[in-house]
C-alpha cells in the first residue's frame, strides 16, 4: 500500500484476509494496538489474530511491515509474515490448496496448489503467502 497516499487515500490493509483451507476457513486481522509503519525506511513487528471458523479456535501470530521505495516516487508497505499451516487449522494433513482473499483489496483471489506439511514445503508456501499478500495489495493499489 502507498503510505504517502498521493491524493489515493491508500493506506496498510489490516484486515480482512480470508484463507481456505482443508474445508476451513481461517480470518487473519491485526491485533488492536499494532500500526503500519509509514515513512520510507521504518519496520514494525504486528500481530495479527487468526480466528478458525469451523473450530472456534484462534492463534496469534507475528510479521514485519516495512516501507520502501515504490514507482513513481511513493514508498510501498510491505507485510512479511510466516504461517504454520498448524497454527491455521487442526489437522495440516488434510490441507492440499489454500485460497486467499481480501474483499478490502478487491475481487481477486490466490490459489495455492500442493501445499504439504513438509518443513521445505511448508517454509516455501510460507514465502508464497507473503508473495500473495504483495500481489493483491499491488493490484488493488492499481485499481
Amino acid at each position: 500500500m502507498n503510505p504517502k497516499g498521493t491524493g489515493q487515500g491508500y493506506g496498510f490493509q489490516g484486515s480482512g484476509y480470508h484463507f481456505q483451507l482443508a474445508n476451513q476457513d481461517v480470518y487473519m486481522d491485526m491485533a488492536p494496538g499494532n500500526s503500519a509503519p509509514t515513512k520510507l525506511g521504518e519496520s514494525a513487528s504486528v500481530t495479527f489474530n487468526l480466528y478458525n471458523a469451523n473450530t472456534n479456535s484462534t492463534n496469534q501470530v507475528t510479521g514485519k511491515i516495512v516501507v520502501r521505495d515504490a514507482p513513481n516516487n511513493n514508498t510501498t508497505q510491505i507485510l512479511m509474515i510466516e504461517i504454520p499451516i498448524a497454527d491455521m487449522v487442526s489437522n495440516p494433513a488434510l490441507v492440499g490448496d489454500i485460497k486467499l482473499t481480501n474483499a478490502n483489496l478487491g475481487d481477486q483471489s490466490v490459489v495455492v496448489s500442493g501445499a504439504s506439511t513438509a518443513p521445505m514445503v511448508a517454509a516455501a508456501l510460507g514465502g508464497v503467502i507473503v508473495l500473495v499478500l504483495g500481489i493483491l495489495i499491488f493490484q488493488s493499489h492499481r485499481r
